[in-house]
């Protein structure tokens, strides 16, 4: 080390610059990415699983997923559906 005091300086800083980004890294990896929460109708929902109306509806009707119900119209929440199917798959390959 010299002794000089604008490189002590510069390399302290630079290690202070190296721990923050080494926290901004460890942040973003452990942050979730948030999706954004969207609601669907049966027939939208049909869409955006690529399943026929009917076959919705089946599942819709044999409780595969949750569903919110005003009066005659079913509305979907897509990260619900998501983690419903997701489980819905475990418990099937735990059953095996």
């Amino acid at each position: 080390m010299s002794n000089n005091p604008f490189e002590q300086i510069e390399n302290r800083l630079i290690g202070i610059e190296n721990l923050l980004l080494d926290v901004l890294i460890k942040e973003k990896e452990s942050t979730p990415i948030e999706q954004p929460q969207h609601l669907h109708s049966l027939k939208s929902l049909a869409d955006f699983l690529g399943w026929s109306v009917v076959k919705t509806q089946d599942a819709k009707n044999k409780d595969l997923f949750p569903y919110i119900q005003v009066g005659r119209k079913c509305i979907f929440n897509t990260a619900e559906i998501l983690q419903a199917l997701k489980n819905s798959k475990q418990n099937r390959r735990a059953k095996k």
